[in-house]
């Protein structure tokens, strides 16, 4: 839910409305006045009928998926445990210095053009 609200993300300015949509699509297809109380597949239900709607209301699901999926799968927020899913595992998660930088970085230079650098 976080990510929703991430001034960061081109989301943040219309999450209040997405929220609204979402409890007036569960009042529509199940009487029910929120969108959180549902069981999973009637919220399955009702972003499927959101990605289903109008232009708009397609454009702002299917964002709203997109953005859901980068804060779960590349773990945006939590650069401790990093992102499974892509084989990210956090920021120097105990790793030795050795295994996070080269052991002698000359190997990766290019060759140097003259005797101080400059090439002229």
């Amino acid at each position: 839910m976080r990510v929703f609200d991430d001034p960061q993300y081109p989301f943040a300015p219309y999450r209040a409305f997405f929220a609204s949509d979402l409890c007036r699509r569960a009042e529509d297809c199940f009487g029910a006045t929120r969108f959180d109380s549902l069981t999973a597949e009637a919220r399955a239900r009702i972003v499927e009928d959101g990605l289903h709607g109008d232009a708009v209301a397609r454009r702002l699901y299917g964002g709203a998926i997109f953005l859901a999926q980068v804060a779960v799968y590349a773990g945006i927020y939590d650069d401790v445990r990093g992102g499974r899913a892509i084989n990210f595992d956090g920021a120097n998660n105990g790793f030795a210095p050795e295994a996070l930088t080269y052991p002698v970085p000359e190997w990766y230079l290019p060759a140097a053009s003259s005797l101080d650098g400059n090439p002229n």
